[in-house]
This record gives C-alpha cells, sequence and structure tokens, in this order.
C-alpha cells in the first residue's frame, strides 16, 4: 500500500469513527443548550474575539452546536476550518487566514463574515475520536495569548 492510499484509509476510518460515535452521542440537530452556549461566550469574551462556535463534523457540513456572533447554524463541511482543528492534538492556530494556501480561497474569509483570523481546539471523546472543535474567529490577523490557550484547551475538555 503506499503512502497515499493509506492516508485515504486513516480518513476514511476517521471519517466513519468520528460519525459513529456522533450517532451514538445523538447531538446533532439539537437545540441549544444553556452549558454550551456558556461554553461559547466564556471563549469569546476571554479571547476578544467577536466569534465562537462548538462545531461538529458531520460528512457534508459542520454543524455548531453553538455559536456566538456567527449567525448561522451549519455550513458545508468544504467551507470548514474547524477540519484542520479536528486533525490535531492540541489549539491550532492560524493568525491570518489570507495568508494561508488552506484558507485564503474559504468563503468565510473572501466574502461574509470575512473572518481572518482562526484558533481552535478539537473536541475528543474518551476513546480519542475527534468530533470537531471549539473555536474563536475575528475578522482581523490575530495571536492567542498562552492564558487564552490555556482556557480554550480547558473549555473543550
Amino acid at each position: 500500500m503506499t503512502t497515499l492510499e493509506r492516508v485515504v484509509v486513516e480518513q476514511i476510518d476517521s471519517t466513519a469513527r468520528r460519525q459513529a460515535a456522533l450517532a451514538a452521542y445523538d447531538i446533532l440537530d439539537t437545540l441549544t443548550e444553556a452549558e454550551f452556549d456558556g461554553i461559547v461566550r466564556v471563549a469569546s469574551e476571554t479571547c476578544g474575539m467577536p466569534v465562537s462556535l462548538i462545531s461538529l463534523l458531520d460528512g457534508e457540513r459542520q454543524w455548531f452546536k453553538a455559536e456566538t456572533g456567527f449567525g448561522q447554524s451549519e455550513t458545508p463541511i468544504s467551507q470548514s476550518i474547524c477540519a484542520y482543528a479536528a486533525q490535531q492534538h492540541d489549539v491550532f492556530e492560524i493568525p491570518d487566514l489570507t495568508l494561508d494556501p488552506r484558507t485564503a480561497d474559504n468563503l468565510l474569509v473572501t466574502g461574509g463574515p470575512a473572518v481572518r483570523f482562526y484558533a481552535g481546539v478539537p473536541l475528543r471523546t474518551a476513546d480519542g475520536v475527534n468530533l470537531g472543535a471549539l473555536c474563536v474567529l475575528d475578522t482581523k490577523p490575530n495571536r492567542l495569548t498562552p492564558a487564552q490557550a490555556f482556557t480554550l484547551r480547558t473549555l473543550a475538555q
């Protein structure tokens, strides 16, 4: 098996495990809950960012269990910046989305809401399946402080 074939198999396996875990949690398309809304509000206020999301990746879309400052309940997976964070093991940060080749052409960057900064932490099950990310976004280039990164890590747990 070639390296590329191994990567494809790992991605398919990862997606299947994520979708199975999301189905087991029965969380997709559920109503808002104060606990999750509180998490995104704390993340946004602590980091001084106008947008914060709890994003869950479901095959064709990223669905937001909670959001502040974004005004949408989901976006196509093709627009997901959180998909990059969900592949990580710690805080994932892009200081200027317009300069990163992975995100420079993303509609969330080039159109509304014209985000420029992204930081996210994977949301991981106890058995290590990444379901999505807790993230903050800004409309200008930015960086997290160590205290802000710690807060995101703690909230993501």
